[in-house]
Parts: C-alpha cells; sequence; structure tokens
C-alpha cells in the first residue's frame, strides 16, 4: 500500500473522530478550467501533510539534485524529510517572512490545497510558516493562530496527476501579487506539461501566453539541451539561470537562427550558414560560464554579438574563414584566441556596414545629379565622400593596430 492511501485512511480517521473541530464552515471554490467546484474546508493536522515532488517553480533545483544525489522516493520516508529540508530552502525566504507575519498577526485566511492523501498541491509556505510558528507557539503573541494545523481543502479520492498539474499551474499564474517563475523553469515547466499530455493550446492558456511563443520556448529549450550537450554537461540547467547566460541569450540564437532562413541564400548556403551559426554561437556563449574568463564574457558574448554574428555568416565569403574557427576547442587559451579572433571579424564587419551606408547615401545623391557643376554644388555629396574617406583611413589604421595586439597575445 503506497504512502498516500495509507495518510488517507489515516486523514479519514481524523475527520470521522475531530468533526467538531476539524469541520470548519468555510466553503472554498476552485477552478478547474472548465469549471468550478466547492469545498469544505477542514483543519488538518500539520505532521498528516507532505510537500509534493512535483513542483514547476523547482524544476532546475530538482534536476540538479537528482543528478548530484540521485533521484528522491517520494514512497520513502527518510527521501520526504530530505526534500522537505532542501524545498524550505528553495522557496522564496523574503516572501516567507512576509507571510508569517501576516500569519502571526491575523491567523492563516486561505485555505491550502491538498490531495485526498494529504500531499500539498497549493499552499507550501503556509504549511512552512505553520510548522515553524507552531514550534515557538506563544498564545498570548498570536492568539489567532490554530497552532499544530493547516486550513485546507481536500480533493477528490482518484483525482489524476495530469489534472493536479493543471490545476497547480492553473493557481500559480493566477496568484497575485505573482511571483514570476524563474525563465529556465518556465521552459522546463512547459516541456513536463507536454510530457503529461497537454497539448500547446493548453499550455499557452496555463501560461497566458499566445500558441507560437509556447513553441518559441519549447525550440528555445531544445537549444539550450543541445549548447549542455555539446560542452558535456547535460541536464546542468542551472549553467543557463544567471545573468551572464540566461534563457535570453538562446531565444536570440533562435531569432537569428530561425530568420536565416527568410534571406536570399540558396539552400546548401543556407544549410552551411545555420550550422556555423549554432557552433559559433555556442562557443561564444561558453564563454559566459568559463570562471577563467570572467573579464572577456562581461564585453562578448551578449545577444548583440549574436545578433552581429548572424549578419557576418550571412555574407558567404566568410564561410570559409569562420569554419576555421569551429574547430577551436574548449580550453582557456583556445577560447581566448577564439574571443580575439571574432573581436577582429565584428570590427570588420562593423566597419563594412559603415562604408557601405556612405556609399548607398553618396550613389542615391549621385544618382539624382544630372552635371558636374551641380556635382560641386552639391554640399551633402561631398560631406559624404570626406566622411568616407575619413571613415577608410581610420578603420584601417585600427584594424592594423588591433591585429598587432592580438599577434602579440597569441605569440606569447
Amino acid at each position: 500500500m503506497g504512502f498516500e492511501i495509507e495518510n488517507a485512511i489515516i486523514i479519514d480517521n481524523y475527520l470521522e473522530n475531530a468533526k467538531a473541530t476539524a469541520i470548519t464552515k468555510k466553503i472554498f471554490t476552485v477552478d478547474w478550467g472548465n469549471k468550478t467546484e466547492e469545498y469544505s474546508v477542514y483543519r488538518i493536522p500539520l505532521n498528516l501533510l507532505t510537500y509534493s515532488f512535483e513542483n514547476i517553480r523547482i524544476e532546475t533545483d530538482m534536476k540538479r539534485h537528482e543528478r548530484k544525489d540521485g533521484f528522491l522516493d517520494f514512497e520513502r520516508k527518510e527521501d520526504r524529510i530530505k526534500f522537505e529540508e532542501k524545498f524550505e530552502k528553495w522557496l522564496n525566504q523574503n516572501h516567507a517572512k512576509e507571510l508569517r507575519d501576516d500569519i502571526q498577526r491575523i491567523g492563516q485566511l486561505d485555505p491550502g490545497i491538498i490531495t485526498h492523501g494529504g500531499v500539498i498541491i497549493d499552499g507550501n509556505r503556509r504549511y512552512m510558516v505553520l510548522k515553524k510558528i507552531s514550534a515557538s507557539y506563544d498564545v498570548n503573541k498570536w492568539p489567532n493562530v490554530n497552532a499544530g494545523f493547516m486550513k485546507v481543502i481536500r480533493l477528490e479520492e482518484g483525482t489524476s496527476k495530469k489534472k493536479l498539474l493543471e490545476l497547480q499551474t492553473r493557481i500559480q499564474m493566477a496568484k497575485k501579487p505573482w511571483e514570476p517563475y524563474r525563465p529556465i523553469n518556465v521552459l522546463l515547466g512547459i516541456q513536463r506539461l507536454q510530457n503529461s499530455g497537454f497539448n500547446d493550446t493548453e499550455i499557452a492558456e496555463f501560461f497566458h501566453l499566445k500558441i507560437n511563443e509556447i513553441q518559441n520556448k519549447k525550440s528555445q529549450l531544445r537549444f539550450i539541451e543541445e549548447f549542455l550537450n555539446r560542452i558535456d554537461h547535460d541536464q546542468e540547467y542551472e549553467l543557463v539561470d544567471s545573468k551572464r547566460l540566461s534563457p535570453d541569450h538562446f531565444e536570440e540564437l533562435r531569432k537569428q537562427y530561425d530568420s536565416l532562413s527568410r534571406t536570399d541564400l540558396n539552400p546548401s548556403d543556407m544549410v552551411k550558414s545555420k550550422q556555423l551559426l549554432k557552433k559559433l554561437g555556442y562557443k561564444l556563449l561558453e564563454i559566459n560560464i568559463d570562471p577563467k574568463m570572467i573579464e572577456l564574457g562581461k564585453t562578448f558574448g551578449g545577444r548583440d554579438d549574436i545578433r552581429h554574428l548572424k549578419k557576418i555568416i550571412e555574407n558567404t565569403r566568410n564561410h570559409e574563414r569562420l569554419e576555421e574557427l569551429t574547430r577551436l576547442g574548449s580550453t582557456t587559451e583556445e577560447k581566448t584566441k577564439l574571443h580575439d579572433k571574432m573581436k577582429v571579424e565584428f570590427f570588420i564587419a562593423k566597419d563594412r556596414m559603415d562604408q557601405a551606408e556612405l556609399i548607398l547615401s553618396a550613389s542615391q545623391i549621385i544618382n539624382k545629379i544630372d552635371s558636374i557643376d551641380e556635382a560641386l554644388m552639391n554640399y551633402h555629396l561631398e560631406c559624404d565622400f570626406r566622411e568616407l574617406k575619413n571613415l577608410i583611413n581610420k578603420a584601417g589604421k585600427k584594424l592594423i593596430e588591433t591585429k598587432k595586439k592580438i599577434i602579440e597575445r597569441i605569440g606569447k
């Protein structure tokens, strides 16, 4: 017999023997999406309740724990205790302090939601706070607190895991003030919902997003997983959960990758361009998570650099040169070399763009001029060509200086 079945029997017996104190007069309405249902509110002893192992808000933390310390078995009491300790550390303690102050002052207002077997679906922080208050309860200080108990509604026996996950997600997304999920947990949460049988339309409704936004986020996660696989860090989602490297970087890579499909490249060059963008994009982003390259990462490897990289790759004449960069390994020395060479590529590309814009501007004016006299009198044309000449001279000098510095660094 599993834990929930056994615990459900214990809760049944408690409610039968303590009707006078266990059953409140309150009714709570639950929104199931396609219908609403009313439930009675009960006072259940805290020791008959437990946390759920499945919670989108802690997807990254759970995967990290499973990878480092192995899987936790919900049916084992020791593992439930281990999970409780870790889960309470993962919960936002700032929000917990505010909640504790409120409950100490006015008591628990909103009931939690539990399965028939006592697993908490909604109300994790309330449960944690009530445990802490009960451990040092003073009736004179907190007369509104019912120490040792939590107000909850109890769902019907046999409610499926899929329905429980849907309910939990709906409640979390509807709370006000809403505490946002970490971006990587949103992506992993969408994956969990999809694996549980929900389609894109349903998931979009849960997260208040459009269907194409859900599809883009699924694609974004595929880029992240491919990146982690390439750098031999499978499932280490915490690596892309910081300001230095976040899902936003991979969203930019996804957007630039998709935008290549809208260029005039022939099919063969299109495939090559997309492969180059992924390979070099991943190498640039890897700089952000190398502790030995923190300073370089601060000035390179951002979302703008991904956009610049795509522009360079669009020019197929750069492909052979860029392909050589993809063969650079993963040592700090080779990453530094990649960083330097890509800086040169970006520098050259920017100068070419600036020059191209000036040439275009000048040519547009030239096309409107019918005589030499008119050309001599055209102030804008004179300025454009003077600026173009100065820019080319300046760019040439900078390029020579940059190459010298990089050759010196590589030589060392």
